[in-house]
């Protein structure tokens, strides 16, 4: 039984600056691996955004980072992603060459801690099929976020973290509309 916490609903929207990634992330190793093509985007951004701090304008906390995975039909036929992995800034500022900007709209999210050996898990089945079906919301599909603070303390202390998982929604009204 999972003991992931789901914390509230919020609404916001994102303006995110870093770097991605298109492909099979897992093509060379499975998830929560840091030699995946995952692992590798962090470490060609953190090498950037220590190496140049400043560098990103506008940021609204340095101890704050955000993972994106967004998918597309080529993600079932081929198991292709677009990650992101970044920073939330207030506004576009100054972009740096090396990095990319993406903008999340305005929409609602259900914020779950995610603890623990848990972090390695598939928390997204307890989302779907214990979490949701109650909720009076449903999970859009199309991409999910992590966000990652100081609670995380790194892949060889998942035991000791924690992250929180931003899961868009739509109202289960608004689908039948």
């Amino acid at each position: 039984m999972m003991t992931m916490e789901f914390i509230k609903i919020t609404e916001q929207s994102f303006q995110l600056v870093g770097m991605n990634f298109y492909g099979d992330p897992f093509e060379n190793k499975s998830a929560w691996e840091e030699e995946n093509g995952i692992g590798e985007l962090w470490r060609r951004f953190m090498k950037f955004y220590l190496a140049h701090e400043d560098a990103i304008k506008q940021q609204i906390n340095k101890h704050e980072f955000i993972e994106i995975h967004l998918t597309n039909d080529e993600t079932k036929e081929k198991g292709l992603y677009e990650i992101f992995v970044g920073t939330q800034v207030k506004e576009f500022e100054a972009i740096p060459e090396a990095c990319v900007a993406k903008q999340l709209p305005l929409r609602a999210y259900a914020v779950f801690s995610v603890k623990g050996d848990e972090i390695a898990s598939d928390w997204y089945h307890y989302m779907h099929h214990e979490w949701q079906p109650t909720s009076g919301y449903n999970i859009i599909e199309s991409y999910s976020m992590i966000l990652y603070d100081e609670h995380f303390k790194g892949m060889d202390q998942l035991d000791e973290s924690i992250v929180y998982a931003y899961v868009p929604l739509v109202r289960d009204d608004a689908c039948d509309a």
